[in-house]
C-alpha cells in the first residue's frame, strides 16, 4: 500500500509542470510563429511558412477560397509571395486555451507597385507534438464600410 501511495504521489508531482504551464509561454510561442512567418514571407520562403502549419491546416483566403492541407496552402503561398513585396504582421490579441489558443491581428503587405494592402486575420493554433502550429487561418482585406445613403431627406 505504501508503494502505491508513493507511486501516486510521484505521478502527481511529475505532472504539475505540465498542468501549471504558464499561458505567457504559449503567447510567446504564438508571437514567435508570427515572426517566423513574417520573415519567411519577406524572404519568399514558402517551405518555412508550410512548416508552421499543421498537416491538416485550413486557410480561408481574402478572396474567400478555402484551402485544406499544408501542401495546398504552400502551393498557394508560392504564388502569392511572388506577387508581393514586404509584409508586416501585428498580433493584436492572443486568447490562450490550455497549451494552444487563438489570435487576431493585422498585416500590411506591399504589392510590387508599392501600394499597401491592409489585412485582418484570425488564427487558431494547435500542437503537433511539442510545437505550436497554425491549424486555422482566415484573412480578410480591410475595406472602408459602405454607409447607407440618405434618401427622402426634406
Amino acid at each position: 500500500m505504501r508503494r502505491l501511495v508513493v507511486l501516486v504521489a510521484a505521478t502527481c508531482l511529475a505532472s504539475i509542470p505540465v498542468l501549471a504551464e504558464p499561458k505567457a509561454n504559449t503567447k510567446a510561442e504564438a508571437e514567435k510563429v508570427l515572426k517566423t512567418w513574417e520573415d519567411a514571407y519577406n524572404k519568399k520562403d514558402s517551405a518555412t511558412i508550410a512548416a508552421l502549419l499543421t498537416q491538416d491546416a485550413v486557410y480561408i483566403t481574402p478572396s474567400g477560397a478555402t484551402l485544406e492541407g499544408r501542401d495546398k496552402i504552400r502551393s498557394h503561398e508560392d504564388e502569392v509571395i511572388k506577387s508581393f513585396g514586404a509584409s508586416k504582421i501585428t498580433l493584436e490579441k492572443f486568447y490562450p486555451a490550455g497549451r494552444s489558443g487563438w489570435a487576431i491581428g493585422r498585416s500590411v503587405i506591399t504589392d510590387t507597385g508599392g501600394k499597401e494592402l491592409h489585412l485582418h486575420w484570425g488564427i487558431g493554433y494547435a500542437r503537433e507534438g511539442e510545437h505550436l502550429k497554425v491549424k486555422v487561418l482566415t484573412v480578410g482585406l480591410d475595406v472602408k464600410p459602405v454607409l447607407p445613403t440618405q434618401s427622402g431627406s426634406r
